[in-house]
């Protein structure tokens, strides 16, 4: 089960959360307010393993810095028993290593894995763009090097500098700003 969270609060999440499990257990949708409801909920309902990913785990924690030690509960209480294994997800680094990480964090030991991922190679950024040659592919791949959200901005269809023009040199594109942005 995958979720993406979002900025609305943990109460919204957990509900949206148990809803979208309801809809692909094929449920009816159950009466949660949080996500130790949710997830018991889940345990009732699943039966061996099961993979739950929580994206964007570092809005629920921006807007609640409680959300750790209710998923501590959750890992040590909740899901104990169960072949259910909870991966959490965020793109602030910072927040992760911070907030879930950390010794100070709730969620401190109760890991079994952490993936930092990096930068696609140029082999495997080679996969979004199977037309161009070597050349343009390093081209391409000098400027938006292994990020596969830029990467998957080319059109297949144009080649190196016209995506370029299009995607990075143009005012409103999706890459335009970013130089900026992550230079900030």
């Amino acid at each position: 089960m995958y979720y993406l969270c979002d900025q609305r609060g943990s109460a919204h999440n957990a509900r949206a959360f148990a809803n979208e499990c309801a809809q692909a257990l094929d449920d009816v949708q159950p009466a949660v307010d949080t996500f130790a409801e949710a997830f018991q909920y889940l345990t009732r309902r699943v039966d061996g393993p099961f993979l739950v990913a929580l994206d964007e785990f570092s809005y629920l924690v921006d807007e609640d810095d409680t959300i750790p030690s209710v998923f501590q509960r959750i890992v040590d209480d909740v899901l104990r028993d169960t072949q259910i294994s909870l991966v959490l997800l965020g793109s602030s680094i910072s927040m992760m290593e911070e907030g879930v990480l950390s010794y100070e964090s709730p969620l401190y030991g109760r890991r079994s894995g952490q993936w930092r991922l990096e930068p696609l190679t140029i082999g495997d950024a080679s996969g979004f763009l199977p037309a161009y040659t070597p050349v343009d592919l390093i081209r391409a791949y000098s400027v938006v090097g292994g990020v596969p959200a830029y990467l998957d901005q080319f059109d297949l269809g144009a080649g190196v500098f016209e995506n370029i023009e299009a995607h990075v040199l143009s005012k409103g594109a999706f890459l335009y700003e970013e130089p900026e942005f992550l230079l900030r």
